[in-house]
C-alpha cells in the first residue's frame, strides 16, 4: 500500500475511532455462514425467530403456508398499529446501497414513526475491504447529520445483547443471509417483526442463468418477509418459482431512482477534474465479479482503460469500481495484494483528468457525466434514466439476461467485448456525440423503466403508502 492509501486508511480509522468513542471494532470473524447452526455461534434471547419456521413451511401444502405467513402478519400488524412510535429500521451495509433515502423522509415526517438507519457489516471475505467499507459508510451518514444512526458492528455484543429486537419494523437490501453479521441475520428476527426487502440493485439475470437457477429451488427467508419490493418483473418471476409463488411480492421500482428522477440527491463541488479543453467527462464502472459466466471485464481492460485516460487529457474520467473490487480483483489474480491494488487505483486518481470514487451515493456524477461504460449489470438500469450513452461490455461468456434486460442492452445501448479496444475507442471518440441509438434509446425507457407511471406516483411515496395502509387500514 502507497504511503498515500496508508495516510487515508488511518485517517478514516481515526474519525470512524473518535465517532464511536473509541469502539473500533474490526468486523472479520464475527459471520456465520448457515443459519442452521446458528445454536452453536451464539445465544439468543428468549422468542421465536424466523430461521424456525423454515421447517413447517416445507411441510405444509402451499396454500397452508401462505395461510399461516399471512395470519402472523395480520396479527403483527394489529399489535404494531396501536404503538404510540413505530420503530423502523433500515439495515445499511453499504452507502453504494443505500435505497431508501425518500422512504426515510417520508417516514421522518410521519408522527407515526421513528425510523434509524442501523450501520452494520457486510462480509466481503476479506477483513481490509470489509472494515474499509464499514468506516466508510459510517462516515457517508454521520457526515450528513440527518439521521438517527444505530451502530451495529462498532463493538461485539454480548451473547444477550441484541437490541435490534426492539425495532418493529426491518428493511433489509442483501438477498442472502449469509452475508450479515449475526447481530443483524434477518433469520434471526423475532416472529412478531415484520421484515421488507428491497434488492439494492435491478435484477436483470434470466432465471435460466446458472447462477439464479442454483438458488430458485425450495423455501428460502425472503418468503417470509412481510412483502418483497421488486425492482422489476423479471425479479418478480423468480418469486414465482420458489414454493410460496410470490404471495409476499409486488413490482414497485427501485426506491433509489427516484432521487435521481427528482434531482433530490445532494449536490457535491465538480466531482470531475475538468479543465476548458475537457471535450466529455466520462464514468468507467468496471464490476468486481470476473468468475466464469459472470460480466467482470476488468481483468481484460484495467491497463489499457488507465494508458488511454493518461494519454488522452481532453476526456475526464471518474472511476466507480464496485465496492467490492479489491475482492473480486485480487481472487481473479488481477493483483498480488491490497497494496498492488490500492496503488493502481491512485495512480488514476493521481492523474489531472481522473478521480476514483469507490463508495457512497453517484446520482450526482450521473447527472454531470456525457457517457458510461460499465459492465455491471445494474448500472445499465440506473445509468439509462439519464437517457446518455452508455456503453456495456462483455466477457466472452456473459450471464444470460432475462428478456426485459436483453430488449433495453439491444435497444438502449451500445455494446462491446471487453478486450475490444477499437470498439471502445469509437464509442468514445465518435457515439457520444453523434448517439445515433438516441430515439431508440428513448423509446427502450418508455417500454421498459417507466414503472413510474404505471404506479401513478414515485416508488418511495407507493412503499411509504403501502405499509401505512396495512398498519393503519382505512
Amino acid at each position: 500500500m502507497s504511503n498515500d492509501s496508508k495516510s487515508k486508511e488511518m485517517k478514516l480509522a481515526s474519525f470512524f475511532n473518535e465517532k464511536t468513542n473509541g469502539k473500533l471494532w474490526h468486523i472479520s470473524r464475527t459471520f456465520y455462514y448457515d443459519y442452521r447452526h446458528l445454536l452453536n455461534s451464539f445465544r439468543l434471547p428468549k422468542g421465536k425467530r424466523y430461521f424456525s419456521l423454515e421447517k413447517k413451511i416445507e411441510k405444509k401444502p402451499v396454500d397452508k403456508a401462505i395461510e399461516l405467513m399471512n395470519d402472523l402478519f395480520k396479527e403483527n400488524e394489529a399489535i404494531i398499529s396501536q404503538k404510540k412510535k413505530i420503530r423502523v429500521g433500515f439495515c445499511v451495509y453499504s452507502s453504494a446501497e443505500w435505497q431508501c433515502e425518500k422512504v426515510y423522509r417520508y417516514m421522518e415526517a410521519d408522527d407515526r414513526f421513528t425510523p434509524s438507519i442501523i450501520l452494520c457489516g457486510l462480509n466481503t471475505d476479506n477483513s481490509l475491504l470489509t472494515n474499509r467499507t464499514y468506516m466508510t459508510t459510517c462516515r457517508y451518514f454521520e457526515e450528513k447529520a440527518t439521521y438517527s444512526l444505530d451502530y451495529y458492528g462498532c463493538e461485539k455484543h454480548s451473547d444477550h445483547d441484541n437490541t435490534l429486537d426492539e425495532y418493529d419494523i426491518l428493511f433489509y437490501f442483501q438477498p442472502s443471509s449469509n452475508y450479515l453479521p449475526e447481530a443483524i441475520n434477518f433469520a434471526y428476527r423475532l416472529q412478531n417483526q415484520l421484515m421488507l426487502f428491497v434488492l439494492y440493485a435491478y435484477k436483470l439475470e434470466s432465471g435460466k442463468d446458472v447462477h439464479v437457477k442454483r438458488n430458485l429451488n425450495g423455501v428460502d427467508l425472503l418468503q417470509m418477509f412481510w412483502m418483497h419490493f421488486c425492482t422489476n418483473y423479471p425479479e418478480y418471476l423468480i418469486r414465482k418459482n420458489k414454493k410460496l409463488r410470490a404471495y409476499n411480492a409486488i413490482v414497485t421500482g427501485l426506491p433509489k431512482i427516484d432521487d435521481l428522477l427528482d434531482k433530490t440527491y445532494e449536490t457535491r463541488y465538480e466531482l470531475f477534474k475538468t479543465t476548458s479543453d475537457t471535450k466529455y467527462k466520462i464514468i468507467w464502472a468496471p464490476h468486481f465479479n470476473m468468475e466464469d459466466n459472470m460480466n467482470g471485464t476488468f481483468y481484460e481492460n484495467y491497463t489499457w482503460f488507465y494508458e488511454y485516460a493518461r494519454t488522452h487529457s481532453e476526456y475526464s474520467w471518474i472511476v466507480r469500481p464496485h465496492p467490492r473490487m479489491m475482492k473480486g480483483a485480487l481472487k481473479k489474480g488481477v493483483f498480488e495484494s491490497e497494496e498492488a491494488y490500492d496503488e493502481y487505483m491512485d495512480k488514476w486518481d493521481e492523474l489531472p483528468n481522473a478521480r476514483v470514487i469507490p463508495f457512497g451515493d453517484y446520482y450526482d456524477f450521473f447527472d454531470s457525466s456525457d457517457a458510461m461504460i460499465t459492465d455491471s449489470l445494474s448500472f445499465i438500469y440506473e445509468y439509462s434514466f439519464t437517457q446518455k450513452p452508455l456503453l456495456v461490455l462483455l466477457p466472452e461468456k456473459p450471464r444470460i439476461l432475462n428478456e426485459e434486460a436483453e430488449k433495453l442492452v439491444k435497444k438502449g445501448c451500445y455494446s462491446a467485448c471487453g478486450s475490444d479496444f477499437e470498439s471502445i475507442n469509437r464509442f468514445i471518440e465518435e457515439y457520444i456525440s453523434d448517439d445515433p441509438i438516441k430515439e431508440s434509446r428513448l423509446s427502450a425507457f418508455k417500454e421498459i423503466l417507466d414503472i413510474r407511471g404505471k404506479l401513478g406516483m414515485s416508488t418511495s411515496e407507493y412503499i411509504y403508502k403501502w405499509v401505512c395502509d396495512r398498519i393503519y387500514p382505512k
